[in-house]
């Protein structure tokens, strides 16, 4: 007969095992469960030319994230390293030091947006959290921030009532200029900082030159001209 700690652990392998365990501390092996990583989203559109999306909702969540003081958030450049990766989720973890992963793919089919997200726990695999978005490319800062509230309610994150508002804050009502935005972000790979004076401009101003109509387009457009 085992002992009481060995039936403790059996106990709790089996409800890891159904995926039904959330907790607010991720196991030793792992980070902190308020250490995330965001992985870079899987385009899932059959048109090519929609890549963009899921790499610009890729940063423009890391950077709603990066507003919550209480999260410790891995940085683009890390992460961009595990993209179409094989590694196990327990591997990329402990590479990251983080207690909490986030998956994703995006498609685009027409004027609709697909999004579905996991938060995983790198250790057991299991979900702390998921929900697939199906919506008009209108509403995408509205899924890109439901996300982001999401994940730090998910984690047990201190979120500030500030904080709250930066996250549902959006940079614009015009669709067409948040879908500029998006486009420009994948054009600087993301190199723009929240915190740089009107940086919903300056990604898709530095598209300038091959860009330079998509640039004043998105400029008409978030200056609420078009």
């Amino acid at each position: 007969m085992g002992s009481g700690r060995d039936r403790g652990r059996d106990c709790a392998r089996g409800s890891l095992g159904a995926g039904r365990l959330l907790k607010t501390r991720a196991p030793e092996t792992s980070g902190p469960r308020t250490a995330v990583a965001v992985l870079p989203f899987r385009n899932l559109s059959a048109d090519s030319s929609h890549a963009y999306f899921a790499a610009g909702l890729h940063d423009e969540l890391l950077t709603q994230l990066a507003k919550v003081a209480s999260l410790r958030v891995v940085g683009r450049t890390s992460v961009r390293g595990y993209e179409e990766t094989s590694k196990p989720l327990r591997q990329i973890g402990e590479e990251l030091a983080v207690g909490s992963i986030v998956e994703a793919s995006v498609q685009v089919i027409g004027n609709r947006l697909r999004v579905t997200v996991q938060l995983l726990d790198p250790v057991t695999q299991a979900d702390l959290w998921t929900e697939s978005y199906d919506r008009t490319l209108g509403d995408a800062f509205a899924v890109q921030s439901d996300i982001a509230q999401r994940i730090v309610t998910a984690v047990g994150a201190t979120l500030t009532s500030a904080e709250a508002g930066a996250i549902a804050a959006a940079p614009t009502r015009n669709a067409a200029a948040y879908d500029f935005y998006l486009q420009g972000l994948r054009m600087t790979g993301g190199r723009v900082s929240a915190r740089e004076p009107l940086d919903r401009t300056t990604a898709v101003r530095a598209g300038a030159g091959a860009r330079l109509q998509l640039c004043s387009g998105a400029h008409r457009a978030i200056s609420g001209r078009l």
